[in-house]
Protein backbone atom coordinates (compact mmCIF):
# COMPACT_ATOMS: atom_id res chain seq x y z
CA UNK A 1 0.00 0.00 0.00
CA UNK A 2 2.77 2.68 0.55
CA UNK A 3 4.04 1.62 -3.02
CA UNK A 4 1.28 2.43 -3.83
CA UNK A 5 0.96 5.79 -2.57
CA UNK A 6 4.34 6.71 -3.45
CA UNK A 7 3.08 6.29 -7.25
CA UNK A 8 -0.33 8.15 -6.59
CA UNK A 9 -0.50 11.67 -8.01
CA UNK A 10 -1.35 14.45 -5.38
CA UNK A 11 -4.65 15.29 -7.91
CA UNK A 12 -6.03 11.56 -7.02
CA UNK A 13 -7.45 12.43 -3.60
CA UNK A 14 -9.84 10.39 -3.06
CA UNK A 15 -7.40 7.54 -4.21
CA UNK A 16 -4.83 9.46 -1.40
CA UNK A 17 -7.65 9.58 1.22
CA UNK A 18 -8.59 5.71 1.02
CA UNK A 19 -5.01 5.20 1.82
CA UNK A 20 -4.56 7.27 4.42
CA UNK A 21 -7.90 6.25 6.20
CA UNK A 22 -6.48 2.19 5.32
CA UNK A 23 -3.08 3.24 7.39
CA UNK A 24 -4.82 4.35 9.92
CA UNK A 25 -6.84 1.53 10.59
CA UNK A 26 -3.59 -0.37 10.55
CA UNK A 27 -1.96 2.01 13.13
CA UNK A 28 0.71 2.89 10.62
CA UNK A 29 0.60 6.68 11.52
CA UNK A 30 3.61 7.70 9.90
CA UNK A 31 2.72 6.41 6.27
CA UNK A 32 -0.61 7.92 7.45
CA UNK A 33 1.15 11.34 8.15
CA UNK A 34 3.18 11.17 5.06
CA UNK A 35 -0.37 10.68 2.73
CA UNK A 36 -1.62 13.69 4.74
CA UNK A 37 1.64 16.11 3.94
CA UNK A 38 0.99 14.89 0.41
CA UNK A 39 -2.33 15.57 -0.31
CA UNK A 40 -1.93 18.80 1.83
CA UNK A 41 -4.75 17.77 4.32
CA UNK A 42 -3.13 19.41 7.45
CA UNK A 43 -6.05 19.48 9.17
CA UNK A 44 -6.76 15.80 8.70
CA UNK A 45 -3.17 15.59 10.15
CA UNK A 46 -3.48 17.43 13.25
CA UNK A 47 -6.85 15.69 14.01
CA UNK A 48 -4.61 12.64 13.23
CA UNK A 49 -1.95 13.54 16.28
CA UNK A 50 -4.82 15.19 17.94
CA UNK A 51 -6.64 11.65 18.73
CA UNK A 52 -2.90 9.80 19.28
CA UNK A 53 -2.25 12.88 21.79
CA UNK A 54 0.84 13.58 20.26
CA UNK A 55 1.02 16.91 21.28
CA UNK A 56 4.24 17.61 20.72
CA UNK A 57 3.73 16.99 16.90
CA UNK A 58 0.83 18.22 17.05
CA UNK A 59 2.40 21.88 18.21
CA UNK A 60 5.26 21.36 15.40
CA UNK A 61 2.55 21.68 13.07
CA UNK A 62 1.11 24.61 14.61
CA UNK A 63 4.46 26.18 14.37
CA UNK A 64 4.42 25.65 11.08
CA UNK A 65 0.78 26.51 10.41
CA UNK A 66 -0.51 28.77 12.83
CA UNK A 67 -3.77 29.48 11.15
CA UNK A 68 -4.69 25.92 13.57
CA UNK A 69 -3.24 26.98 16.73
CA UNK A 70 -7.02 27.48 18.37
CA UNK A 71 -8.48 23.86 17.82
CA UNK A 72 -5.15 22.86 18.59
CA UNK A 73 -4.92 24.54 22.37
CA UNK A 74 -8.56 23.81 22.34
CA UNK A 75 -8.06 20.02 22.66
CA UNK A 76 -5.05 20.39 24.66
CA UNK A 77 -7.03 21.87 26.93
CA UNK A 78 -9.72 19.90 27.23
CA UNK A 79 -6.65 16.72 27.23
CA UNK A 80 -5.30 18.17 30.16
CA UNK A 81 -9.11 19.03 32.05
CA UNK A 82 -9.50 15.05 31.47
CA UNK A 83 -6.11 14.54 33.09
CA UNK A 84 -6.63 16.35 36.36
CA UNK A 85 -4.32 19.14 35.15
CA UNK A 86 -6.74 21.93 35.51
CA UNK A 87 -4.73 25.00 35.80
CA UNK A 88 -2.89 24.14 32.21
CA UNK A 89 -5.87 23.19 31.16
CA UNK A 90 -6.59 27.10 32.16
CA UNK A 91 -3.88 28.25 30.11
CA UNK A 92 -4.70 26.25 26.92
CA UNK A 93 -7.97 27.61 27.11
CA UNK A 94 -7.04 31.12 27.14
CA UNK A 95 -4.37 30.33 24.23
CA UNK A 96 -7.09 28.64 22.17
CA UNK A 97 -9.02 32.14 22.64
CA UNK A 98 -11.82 30.66 24.43
CA UNK A 99 -12.04 33.20 26.81
CA UNK A 100 -15.19 31.42 28.92
CA UNK A 101 -14.28 27.97 28.93
CA UNK A 102 -11.07 29.26 30.48
CA UNK A 103 -12.68 31.32 33.20
CA UNK A 104 -15.44 28.24 33.41
CA UNK A 105 -12.13 26.13 34.38
CA UNK A 106 -10.85 28.21 37.22
CA UNK A 107 -14.66 28.73 38.73
CA UNK A 108 -14.51 25.17 38.80
CA UNK A 109 -10.95 25.14 40.37
CA UNK A 110 -12.19 27.56 43.09
CA UNK A 111 -15.40 26.13 44.20
CA UNK A 112 -13.14 22.76 44.80
CA UNK A 113 -10.51 24.10 46.07
CA UNK A 114 -13.13 26.00 49.08
CA UNK A 115 -15.06 22.48 49.31
CA UNK A 116 -11.81 20.97 50.27
CA UNK A 117 -10.94 23.42 52.41
CA UNK A 118 -7.65 24.38 50.47
CA UNK A 119 -8.19 28.10 50.76
CA UNK A 120 -4.66 28.88 49.91
CA UNK A 121 -5.03 27.29 46.65
CA UNK A 122 -8.60 29.03 46.50
CA UNK A 123 -7.36 32.64 47.20
CA UNK A 124 -4.65 31.50 44.11
CA UNK A 125 -7.37 30.70 41.60
CA UNK A 126 -9.45 33.83 42.65
CA UNK A 127 -6.36 35.88 41.52
CA UNK A 128 -6.06 34.38 38.24
CA UNK A 129 -10.16 35.05 37.49
CA UNK A 130 -9.17 38.27 38.34
CA UNK A 131 -6.47 38.77 36.15
CA UNK A 132 -8.83 36.99 32.93
CA UNK A 133 -11.85 39.97 33.87
CA UNK A 134 -8.88 42.69 33.77
CA UNK A 135 -7.94 41.39 30.38
CA UNK A 136 -11.74 41.31 29.12
CA UNK A 137 -11.93 45.01 30.85
CA UNK A 138 -9.29 46.09 28.65
CA UNK A 139 -10.60 44.65 25.25
CA UNK A 140 -14.04 45.90 26.08
CA UNK A 141 -15.73 48.93 25.08
CA UNK A 142 -19.81 48.61 25.96
CA UNK A 143 -20.19 50.41 29.13
CA UNK A 144 -22.62 48.22 30.92
CA UNK A 145 -20.31 45.46 30.25
CA UNK A 146 -17.35 46.95 32.07
CA UNK A 147 -19.36 47.99 34.61
CA UNK A 148 -19.92 44.09 35.53
CA UNK A 149 -16.60 43.30 34.63
CA UNK A 150 -15.39 46.08 36.92
CA UNK A 151 -16.87 43.87 39.77
CA UNK A 152 -15.99 41.00 39.06
CA UNK A 153 -12.76 42.13 39.01
CA UNK A 154 -12.82 43.46 42.54
CA UNK A 155 -15.08 40.83 43.48
CA UNK A 156 -12.52 38.07 42.64
CA UNK A 157 -9.12 40.73 44.31
CA UNK A 158 -10.84 40.74 47.49
CA UNK A 159 -11.40 37.06 47.67
CA UNK A 160 -8.13 36.17 46.72
CA UNK A 161 -6.78 37.90 49.99
CA UNK A 162 -9.49 36.89 52.15
CA UNK A 163 -8.70 33.13 51.20
CA UNK A 164 -4.96 33.62 51.08
CA UNK A 165 -5.44 35.21 54.63
CA UNK A 166 -7.89 32.52 56.39
CA UNK A 167 -5.35 29.55 55.34
CA UNK A 168 -3.45 30.52 58.43
CA UNK A 169 -6.70 31.21 61.00
CA UNK A 170 -8.50 27.52 59.67
CA UNK A 171 -4.91 25.98 60.28
CA UNK A 172 -4.88 27.56 63.86
CA UNK A 173 -8.32 26.02 64.52
CA UNK A 174 -8.03 22.89 63.65
CA UNK A 175 -4.27 21.65 63.62
CA UNK A 176 -2.55 20.72 67.02
CA UNK A 177 0.34 23.20 66.50
CA UNK A 178 1.33 25.18 64.04
CA UNK A 179 4.27 27.20 63.28
CA UNK A 180 3.16 30.66 62.53
CA UNK A 181 4.44 33.30 65.18
CA UNK A 182 1.11 34.44 67.44
CA UNK A 183 1.14 38.34 66.05
CA UNK A 184 0.99 37.26 62.32
CA UNK A 185 -1.70 34.59 63.09
CA UNK A 186 -3.19 38.33 65.39
CA UNK A 187 -2.85 40.47 62.38
CA UNK A 188 -4.15 38.22 60.11
CA UNK A 189 -7.70 37.59 62.26
CA UNK A 190 -7.74 41.39 62.25
CA UNK A 191 -7.03 41.49 58.56
CA UNK A 192 -10.02 39.52 58.04
CA UNK A 193 -12.61 40.21 60.15
CA UNK A 194 -12.29 44.30 59.17
CA UNK A 195 -12.80 42.54 55.49
CA UNK A 196 -16.01 41.04 56.69
CA UNK A 197 -17.09 43.30 58.78
CA UNK A 198 -17.34 45.94 55.81
CA UNK A 199 -18.92 43.13 53.68
CA UNK A 200 -21.95 43.17 55.70
CA UNK A 201 -24.84 39.59 55.06
CA UNK A 202 -22.18 39.12 51.51
CA UNK A 203 -20.03 36.54 53.38
CA UNK A 204 -18.07 34.50 50.87
CA UNK A 205 -18.79 30.73 51.14
CA UNK A 206 -16.60 28.78 53.67
CA UNK A 207 -15.32 32.03 55.54
CA UNK A 208 -16.55 31.60 59.11
CA UNK A 209 -16.93 35.35 61.34
CA UNK A 210 -17.05 33.19 64.25
CA UNK A 211 -13.75 31.20 63.66
CA UNK A 212 -11.95 34.76 62.62
CA UNK A 213 -13.43 36.09 66.15
CA UNK A 214 -12.05 32.67 67.88
CA UNK A 215 -8.83 32.94 66.70
CA UNK A 216 -8.32 36.63 67.22
CA UNK A 217 -9.71 36.58 70.53
CA UNK A 218 -7.47 33.22 71.68
CA UNK A 219 -4.56 35.19 69.98
CA UNK A 220 -5.10 38.40 71.68
CA UNK A 221 -4.63 37.00 75.20
CA UNK A 222 -1.45 35.90 74.71
CA UNK A 223 -0.17 39.52 73.12
CA UNK A 224 -1.98 40.75 76.24
CA UNK A 225 -4.92 42.95 73.64
CA UNK A 226 -7.29 42.33 76.83
CA UNK A 227 -9.76 45.01 75.11
CA UNK A 228 -9.45 43.26 72.15
CA UNK A 229 -9.88 40.25 73.42
CA UNK A 230 -13.16 41.28 75.34
CA UNK A 231 -14.60 43.10 72.41
CA UNK A 232 -14.21 39.56 70.11
CA UNK A 233 -16.49 37.73 72.49
CA UNK A 234 -19.10 40.44 73.09
CA UNK A 235 -19.13 40.20 68.90
CA UNK A 236 -19.04 36.16 69.07
CA UNK A 237 -22.26 36.42 70.79
CA UNK A 238 -24.01 37.74 68.08
CA UNK A 239 -22.75 34.67 65.77
CA UNK A 240 -23.54 31.29 65.22
CA UNK A 241 -21.25 28.56 66.29
CA UNK A 242 -19.15 26.90 63.27
CA UNK A 243 -20.34 23.39 63.03
CA UNK A 244 -16.48 22.24 63.93
CA UNK A 245 -15.80 24.60 66.65
CA UNK A 246 -19.47 23.71 69.10
CA UNK A 247 -16.60 21.94 71.47
CA UNK A 248 -14.60 25.01 72.53
CA UNK A 249 -18.00 26.29 73.96
CA UNK A 250 -16.63 25.26 77.43
CA UNK A 251 -13.23 26.86 76.35
CA UNK A 252 -14.79 30.33 75.21
CA UNK A 253 -16.68 31.13 78.22
CA UNK A 254 -14.04 30.28 80.77
CA UNK A 255 -11.80 32.81 78.13
CA UNK A 256 -14.63 35.29 78.36
CA UNK A 257 -14.28 35.28 82.38
CA UNK A 258 -11.02 35.39 82.27
CA UNK A 259 -10.68 38.51 80.24
CA UNK A 260 -14.05 40.37 82.13
CA UNK A 261 -11.05 40.50 85.20
CA UNK A 262 -8.27 41.85 83.32
CA UNK A 263 -7.93 45.28 82.50
CA UNK A 264 -10.10 47.07 79.73
CA UNK A 265 -6.78 47.75 77.79
CA UNK A 266 -4.86 46.83 74.89
CA UNK A 267 -0.81 46.69 74.96
CA UNK A 268 0.66 50.06 73.08
CA UNK A 269 3.02 48.36 71.03
CA UNK A 270 0.15 46.55 68.70
CA UNK A 271 -1.53 49.57 67.88
CA UNK A 272 -1.32 49.99 64.52
CA UNK A 273 0.49 53.67 63.53
CA UNK A 274 -0.95 55.31 60.44
CA UNK A 275 2.29 57.09 58.48
CA UNK A 276 0.41 59.56 57.23
CA UNK A 277 -0.52 60.79 60.39
CA UNK A 278 1.32 59.16 62.56
CA UNK A 279 -1.69 58.34 64.72
CA UNK A 280 -2.01 54.89 66.67
CA UNK A 281 -5.41 53.29 66.24
CA UNK A 282 -7.37 51.06 68.09
CA UNK A 283 -6.98 46.89 67.05
CA UNK A 284 -10.63 46.88 66.93
CA UNK A 285 -11.76 49.75 64.26
CA UNK A 286 -14.34 51.09 62.89
CA UNK A 287 -13.15 52.23 59.51
CA UNK A 288 -11.76 48.66 58.70
CA UNK A 289 -7.95 49.01 57.30
CA UNK A 290 -7.78 52.58 56.98
CA UNK A 291 -6.93 55.33 59.81
CA UNK A 292 -9.70 56.57 61.91
CA UNK A 293 -7.96 59.44 62.33
CA UNK A 294 -7.26 60.95 58.26
CA UNK A 295 -8.69 57.93 56.31
CA UNK A 296 -5.77 57.10 54.65
CA UNK A 297 -5.92 53.13 53.57
CA UNK A 298 -3.24 50.98 55.25
CA UNK A 299 -0.76 49.34 53.08
CA UNK A 300 0.16 45.64 54.74
CA UNK A 301 2.64 43.29 54.08
CA UNK A 302 1.70 40.38 53.02
CA UNK A 303 3.02 37.85 54.73
CA UNK A 304 3.20 39.30 58.12
CA UNK A 305 -0.09 41.51 57.89
CA UNK A 306 1.23 44.51 59.72
CA UNK A 307 1.09 47.91 58.52
CA UNK A 308 4.26 48.91 56.53
CA UNK A 309 6.18 52.31 55.98
CA UNK A 310 4.41 52.83 52.50
CA UNK A 311 1.74 56.05 51.42
CA UNK A 312 -0.16 56.50 48.26
CA UNK A 313 0.02 59.11 46.29
CA UNK A 314 -1.39 60.67 43.26
CA UNK A 315 -1.02 62.10 39.41
CA UNK A 316 -2.87 65.53 38.62
CA UNK A 317 -5.44 65.08 35.82
CA UNK A 318 -2.79 67.05 33.50
CA UNK A 319 -0.09 64.28 34.27
CA UNK A 320 -0.14 60.53 32.66
CA UNK A 321 1.27 57.47 34.04
CA UNK A 322 4.50 57.32 32.00
CA UNK A 323 5.25 60.85 31.76
CA UNK A 324 5.29 60.53 35.64
CA UNK A 325 7.50 57.95 35.46
CA UNK A 326 10.04 59.59 33.04
CA UNK A 327 10.19 62.81 35.18
CA UNK A 328 10.43 60.66 38.63
CA UNK A 329 13.94 58.56 36.50
CA UNK A 330 15.70 61.65 35.61
CA UNK A 331 18.75 62.72 37.79
CA UNK A 332 16.93 63.72 40.76
CA UNK A 333 18.00 67.29 42.75
CA UNK A 334 17.15 65.19 45.94
CA UNK A 335 16.92 66.85 48.55
CA UNK A 336 19.59 64.61 50.14
CA UNK A 337 22.27 66.72 47.56
CA UNK A 338 21.00 70.41 48.95
CA UNK A 339 22.11 69.79 52.69
CA UNK A 340 23.85 72.68 54.11
CA UNK A 341 27.41 71.90 53.91
CA UNK A 342 28.09 72.31 57.84
CA UNK A 343 25.58 69.59 58.19
CA UNK A 344 27.98 66.95 55.56
CA UNK A 345 30.23 64.82 57.09
CA UNK A 346 33.44 65.10 55.25
CA UNK A 347 36.36 63.23 55.82
CA UNK A 348 37.76 65.61 58.38
CA UNK A 349 35.10 65.52 60.32
CA UNK A 350 34.46 61.93 60.48
CA UNK A 351 35.47 61.13 63.79
CA UNK A 352 34.67 64.21 65.65
CA UNK A 353 32.16 65.35 67.46
CA UNK A 354 30.52 67.78 65.51
CA UNK A 355 27.94 70.88 67.09
CA UNK A 356 26.36 72.72 65.09
CA UNK A 357 23.91 75.94 65.91
CA UNK A 358 20.26 75.44 67.49
CA UNK A 359 19.45 77.57 64.01
CA UNK A 360 20.76 75.09 61.75
CA UNK A 361 18.77 72.56 62.91
CA UNK A 362 15.95 71.36 60.28
CA UNK A 363 12.99 69.46 60.42
CA UNK A 364 12.30 66.85 58.28
CA UNK A 365 8.92 68.68 56.47
CA UNK A 366 11.36 71.19 55.99
CA UNK A 367 13.94 69.01 54.23
CA UNK A 368 11.59 66.79 52.53
CA UNK A 369 9.10 68.76 49.97
CA UNK A 370 7.05 65.47 49.99
CA UNK A 371 6.58 65.15 53.74
CA UNK A 372 5.76 68.50 53.74
CA UNK A 373 2.81 68.09 51.79
CA UNK A 374 1.83 64.95 53.10
CA UNK A 375 1.65 66.51 56.59
CA UNK A 376 -1.04 68.62 55.26
CA UNK A 377 -4.17 66.26 55.67
CA UNK A 378 -8.30 66.73 56.57
CA UNK A 379 -9.37 65.74 60.40
CA UNK A 380 -11.77 64.12 58.88
CA UNK A 381 -11.66 60.94 57.88
CA UNK A 382 -14.25 60.59 55.00
CA UNK A 383 -12.74 63.60 53.56
CA UNK A 384 -9.65 61.59 53.02
CA UNK A 385 -7.71 62.59 50.13
CA UNK A 386 -4.22 61.11 48.70
CA UNK A 387 -1.20 63.20 48.19
CA UNK A 388 -1.33 65.02 45.18
CA UNK A 389 2.74 64.85 43.43
CA UNK A 390 3.22 67.71 40.68
CA UNK A 391 5.86 67.71 38.25
CA UNK A 392 8.45 69.68 40.55
CA UNK A 393 7.79 67.58 43.23
CA UNK A 394 8.58 64.28 40.94
CA UNK A 395 11.75 65.66 40.00
CA UNK A 396 12.68 66.63 43.62
CA UNK A 397 12.04 63.25 44.59
CA UNK A 398 14.31 60.39 45.13
CA UNK A 399 13.51 57.09 42.84
CA UNK A 400 15.00 54.81 45.33
CA UNK A 401 12.19 55.77 47.23
CA UNK A 402 8.95 55.48 45.44
CA UNK A 403 7.15 52.06 44.37
CA UNK A 404 5.53 52.12 40.81
CA UNK A 405 2.62 49.52 40.64
CA UNK A 406 2.00 49.27 37.32
CA UNK A 407 -0.88 47.98 36.09
CA UNK A 408 -2.86 47.37 32.93
CA UNK A 409 -5.29 49.14 30.89
CA UNK A 410 -7.89 50.41 32.15
CA UNK A 411 -6.52 50.98 35.38
CA UNK A 412 -3.98 53.93 36.47
CA UNK A 413 -0.83 52.98 37.81
CA UNK A 414 -0.60 52.86 41.82
CA UNK A 415 2.07 55.52 43.52
CA UNK A 416 3.38 54.47 46.68
CA UNK A 417 6.66 56.60 48.59
CA UNK A 418 8.39 55.05 51.46
CA UNK A 419 8.52 57.13 55.18
CA UNK A 420 11.39 55.41 56.73
CA UNK A 421 13.83 54.57 54.65
CA UNK A 422 15.56 52.03 57.05
CA UNK A 423 12.66 49.29 56.96
CA UNK A 424 13.25 47.98 53.48
CA UNK A 425 10.13 47.12 51.54
CA UNK A 426 9.69 44.69 49.24
CA UNK A 427 7.58 44.09 46.23
CA UNK A 428 6.32 41.36 43.84
CA UNK A 429 6.35 43.18 40.36
CA UNK A 430 3.37 40.43 39.23
CA UNK A 431 1.19 40.83 41.84
CA UNK A 432 2.18 44.34 43.05
CA UNK A 433 1.64 42.90 46.52
CA UNK A 434 4.43 44.11 49.33
CA UNK A 435 6.18 42.54 51.60
CA UNK A 436 9.22 43.09 54.60
CA UNK A 437 11.97 42.82 52.23
CA UNK A 438 13.57 39.92 54.90
CA UNK A 439 10.82 37.50 54.82
CA UNK A 440 9.97 38.52 51.36
CA UNK A 441 13.64 36.77 50.04
CA UNK A 442 13.02 34.02 52.71
CA UNK A 443 9.45 33.00 51.00
CA UNK A 444 11.18 33.00 47.77
CA UNK A 445 14.16 30.92 49.38
CA UNK A 446 11.43 28.64 51.06
CA UNK A 447 8.38 28.42 48.22
CA UNK A 448 10.69 28.84 44.31
CA UNK A 449 8.37 32.11 44.41
CA UNK A 450 6.04 35.27 45.74
CA UNK A 451 3.78 33.25 48.40
CA UNK A 452 0.94 34.85 46.95
CA UNK A 453 0.64 34.40 42.87
CA UNK A 454 3.53 31.86 43.04
CA UNK A 455 5.16 33.65 40.27
CA UNK A 456 8.85 32.33 39.58
CA UNK A 457 10.86 35.06 38.17
CA UNK A 458 11.83 36.92 40.86
CA UNK A 459 13.08 33.84 42.30
CA UNK A 460 15.69 32.87 39.98
CA UNK A 461 17.12 36.72 40.64
CA UNK A 462 16.58 36.91 44.36
CA UNK A 463 17.84 33.67 44.67
CA UNK A 464 21.19 33.81 42.67
CA UNK A 465 21.50 36.68 44.88
CA UNK A 466 21.68 35.12 48.08
CA UNK A 467 23.66 31.61 46.61
CA UNK A 468 26.21 34.68 45.41
CA UNK A 469 26.30 36.45 48.63
CA UNK A 470 26.58 32.64 50.75
CA UNK A 471 29.46 31.99 48.05
CA UNK A 472 31.07 34.94 49.16
CA UNK A 473 30.59 34.87 52.97
CA UNK A 474 32.27 30.87 52.93
CA UNK A 475 35.23 31.99 50.65
CA UNK A 476 36.11 35.16 53.14
CA UNK A 477 35.86 32.13 56.05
Amino acid sequence: LASITSKLDKSQLDLLRRCARYFVEMKQYTYAADVYEKMGDIKSLLDMRIILSQWDEVFILVRRYPTYASDAYYNYGQYLAEHDRFVDAQRAFHKAGRVNEARNVLQALTNNAVNETRFNDAGYYNWLLSKEYLIALSETLNDDLRSDLFKRYHRCSLLADLYFAYQYIYEYTTEPFVDTPPLILFNIARFIYHKLAHLAGDIPPALSKFRTCYAACKIAKILNANKFSRQMIYLMRDLTFTHNLGNKRIEIEQLALEMEARTFSDDHDLLPLCYRCSHHNELLNARGNECSSCGSPFVLSHLSFDVLPLVEFILPSDINDEDALNLLEQVPNSQLENSTPSTKLTQSTVNRLVITEQGNTARAEDKDPFLKKMSKYSSNPDEYRPVVVDRALLKAMDPSLVFVCKWPFPLRWKWYRIIVPEQPVGRCRHCNKFFHNDEFELALLEQGGCPFCRNKKDTEITGEYILLIIFCMKYLL
